[in-house]
């Protein structure tokens, strides 16, 4: 599967077979994600990854947009590292890399599942206090997404896209 194949076909997937992760391939996903791009090279994403049941039943109580967690033999727990000292003056984006580092690594890792034959779903409703408590997550990391993830049980049809005439503009908004 090609990257452009890959990007196209990858869906959203809320319903798992109950089959487990292998460590290996759970290893093989992380270290895709590890070469997203980051600023400075700072590479400041940590992944926790959890596959105890009563744990991803605890993480969908209370939570509206978490059901697929239910089903899910695994997710991720994805956090970001703050920078102490912002080696840019604040107002240059300096405090926001660290979270687009993030994403583009839970992007690598979310393709790169797909073209294992895994399905993933990038969940961002979470509590993170109660993420910081149950995982022990230190002061100067921040959890920035929960990935469910596993065999799809089935996988949805595409959703409409915008066309790219209405997303693309050149020179000016």
């Amino acid at each position: 599967m090609d990257a452009l194949q890959a990007i196209c076909e990858r869906r959203s997937i809320r319903d798992f077979l109950p089959k487990t992760l292998e460590r290996s391939t759970v290893e093989e996903l992380v270290e895709a994600a590890s070469f997203a791009p980051s600023a400075h090279n700072g590479q400041p994403w940590e992944f926790i990854f959890v596959e105890d049941r009563e744990v991803l039943d605890a993480l969908n109580e209370g939570r509206k947009y978490t059901r697929m967690l239910l089903h899910a033999p695994g997710a991720f727990i994805v956090c970001a590292k703050f920078p102490e000292k912002p080696r840019q003056p604040k107002g240059d984006g300096v405090e926001y890399f660290s979270i687009q580092d993030t994403a583009a690594a839970i992007q690598n890792l979310l393709l790169a599942a797909h073209a294992k034959g895994l399905g993933t779903c990038w969940i961002g409703d979470f509590d993170e206090d109660v993420l910081r408590e149950l995982f022990k997550i230190p002061q100067g990391y921040a959890p920035v997404a929960v990935i469910a993830v596993g065999y799809p049980k089935y996988t949805p049809n595409a959703r409409p896209r915008r066309p790219v005439k209405e997303i693309l503009h050149w020179g000016t908004f």
